[in-house]
């Protein structure tokens, strides 16, 4: 009696399993889905960590100057005061490839730039150019917790570093000095969401090199 009811409910859980296992594999049970395992993006993405060290040292460099400018006007001098232009990228743009280990589960590599510009004009009519690139390389892991054919919710980390090469040149001199330096850098993704199959759009919430808002399309092959 009890291995009559047995083979039927143990039959009936192999489907039940069959079933659960094909919808969440689905990308590779059925060769009508267009699952790819590789994919390749351009992303844009503002209020970034470059943009925060410019901004930290445009501060730094007023405060400096208007404490020399109260120095140098208590004795009788002119003082050192000036305007500045600040052209820049507005933020950084970015490539990347994702390799899909898993159908939910992505590593892959990515690369942004971020430029800036900054015209420096004196009460003397003297002008000081300053360009600060910035060019970041790190590795990325991603992970989809809601994963549809056209629509994925995901979150993911990236690490890797940063060079930065500065440069500046006044008016009346041809020669440029600056200097290039490396740090750590990185970019935390709480949410991403893409909507698309094949071909599709993206936007991120974050933190790091890439911003607080990132927005791309990326196409699966």
């Amino acid at each position: 009696m009890k291995n009559k009811h047995f083979l039927p409910l143990l039959a009936a859980f192999f489907l039940v399993a069959q079933a659960s296992y094909g919808q969440y594999n689905y990308n590779y049970n059925n060769s009508d889905d267009d699952f790819r395992r590789n994919e390749v993006y351009g992303q844009y993405g503002v209020i970034t960590v470059q943009s925060g060290i410019i901004v930290t040292r445009i501060f730094l460099a007023d405060l400096f100057a208007k404490a020399l400018n109260e120095v140098i006007e208590d004795f009788g001098a002119e003082g050192l005061d000036y305007t500045r232009d600040v052209r820049a990228t507005r933020g950084a743009i970015g490539l990347g490839y994702n390799r899909y280990l898993a159908p939910r589960w992505t590593v892959g590599a990515m690369t942004n730039y971020q430029g800036f510009r900054t015209t420096m004009t004196f009460e003397n009519s003297q002008e000081l150019y300053l360009k600060d690139n910035f060019y970041t390389f790190l590795l990325r892991t991603d992970y989809r917790w809601v994963n549809q054919p056209a629509v994925q919710l995901y979150s993911g980390i990236a690490m890797g570093g940063t060079l930065w090469v500065s440069k500046y040149e006044a008016a009346q001199v041809n020669a440029a000095k600056g200097f290039s330096t490396g740090f750590f850098n990185m970019q935390v993704t709480p949410l991403g969401v893409r909507v698309g199959k094949q071909i599709g759009g993206f936007v991120e919430f974050g933190l790091g090199t890439n911003g607080l808002l990132v927005g791309g399309i990326s196409g699966k092959f």
